[in-house]
């Protein structure tokens, strides 16, 4: 009887590094947060289909080639899929510096400045409100009036306040080294015992455990 081989462990075509080495992954020390949730995101399988769908339509003025580093697809709905103004290629982790800059904080809208009478005043909008205050007033009693406004707001549409998401960088390299065993065909149990999971051994329901936090965060960042 012929034995089934092994998933590999080395990198595949979507470029992930070797679940069992950590150096595979380079100074992750270094990395900026942005190059972290990249990271999270090009692991995405719908992120990887819509790159593969979307990769000849490349940012114009930029005469790269798909399998560059720096090349982005610009597509409709990308931001509001993926919170990106365009979508480079997710088989390249490491992007240029500007990428990230521009990906993540492309469409990011500036505040408002409107001019108006005094006082704020509250314009509803599909999913945000836009607060008019009077520039030539003192500002305090307008911020805490907006800040009351916007509370008042948001727990009308959700039912409850927003409250910032809990980062937790020194879970993030375990996060993607269970993540890529996962991908290369490791079992729970074999990630449980290989001991990366607080550099020891553990059962199958903790590499569960920590399997879906990291899957969590591939699609939603903490704020």
């Amino acid at each position: 009887m012929t034995k089934k081989p092994r998933p590999s462990h080395t990198k595949n075509e979507w470029g992930i590094p070797d679940w069992r080495d950590p150096g595979s992954y380079g100074d992750t020390r270094r990395w900026s947060e942005w190059e972290w949730r990249w990271e999270f995101m090009r692991r995405r399988e719908d992120c990887r289909a819509d790159f593969v769908t979307h990769k000849d339509k490349g940012v114009p003025g930029h005469p790269l080639r798909p399998e560059e580093s720096g090349f982005m697809a610009s597509f409709p709905g990308c931001w509001e899929k993926y919170g990106l103004s365009t979508l480079p290629n997710p088989a390249i982790g490491k992007q240029p510096s500007y990428v990230y800059f521009i990906i993540f904080r492309g469409h990011a809208r500036p505040p408002m400045l409107v001019f108006l009478g005094k006082g704020a005043t509250e314009v509803r909008g599909e999913t945000g409100s836009v607060l008019k205050f009077d520039l030539t007033a003192p500002l305090g009693d307008q911020l805490e009036g907006a800040k009351q406004i916007l509370e008042r707001a948001q727990t009308r549409k959700l039912g409850h306040l927003v409250k910032p998401g809990k980062k937790h960088p020194a879970k993030w390299l375990t996060y993607l080294r269970v993540l890529d065993a996962r991908e290369s065909g490791a079992t729970l149990s074999e990630i449980a015992q290989s001991g990366i999971l607080n550099g020891r051994k553990a059962d199958a329901q903790a590499a569960r455990d920590v399997f879906e936090q990291a899957q969590a965060l591939c699609f939603k960042w903490p704020a």
